[in-house]
């Protein structure tokens, strides 16, 4: 869907995405938004460019709402989905966006192993339980979909041991 897309073809739906402070995340959200959905934007750390977004997508006419967790710890996801059904009464798109960044900042200096580590936690095993959580309740509903994001390197590959992480 383009920003520029001025029908709401997702009026009234009610979506989440995960790791949508900055990035591809942000762009999502603010798209969900731009259809006419209201929307969770989700961040671990950044909760002023969170708020930011939030208030973007109000703009655009929707309910937007900030809700901040660590899914590299299985409460917090726990605690997330919980709090995304509170929010909205229901979720019919929840997108697994969040990611792990250990190529740049203080995690490019982390050995090989802490990087896999860290990627295992937040890009697999969150993604997947997140799913899980939010699958259990949309089956319960009878709807919803769920969108799992990838590394566009994982096919591709790029050089050293970054590359085999993904």
């Amino acid at each position: 869907m383009s920003p520029s897309t001025s029908s709401k073809e997702l009026s009234g739906l009610r979506a989440v995405v995960t790791g949508s402070s900055s990035g591809i995340g942000r762009a999502i959200a603010l798209a969900f938004a731009e259809g006419g959905a209201d929307v969770i934007i989700h961040c671990r750390k950044s909760l002023s460019a969170a708020e930011e977004v939030a208030r973007l997508a109000q703009v655009r006419g929707v309910h937007a709402y900030v809700l901040q967790a660590d899914v590299s710890a299985p409460p917090e996801c726990d605690r997330l989905v919980q709090a995304a059904w509170e929010k909205l009464g229901a979720v019919d798109i929840w997108v697994n966006n969040a990611g792990a960044d250990v190529l740049t900042g203080p995690a490019a200096g982390w050995s090989f192993e802490r990087k896999l580590e860290e990627l295992w936690r937040v890009d697999v095993a969150a993604s997947m339980r997140l799913a899980r959580l939010a699958g259990a309740r949309m089956k319960q509903r009878g709807s919803g979909v769920i969108l799992n994001m990838g590394w566009d390197g994982a096919e591709q590959g790029m050089a050293g041991d970054s590359g085999e992480l993904f």
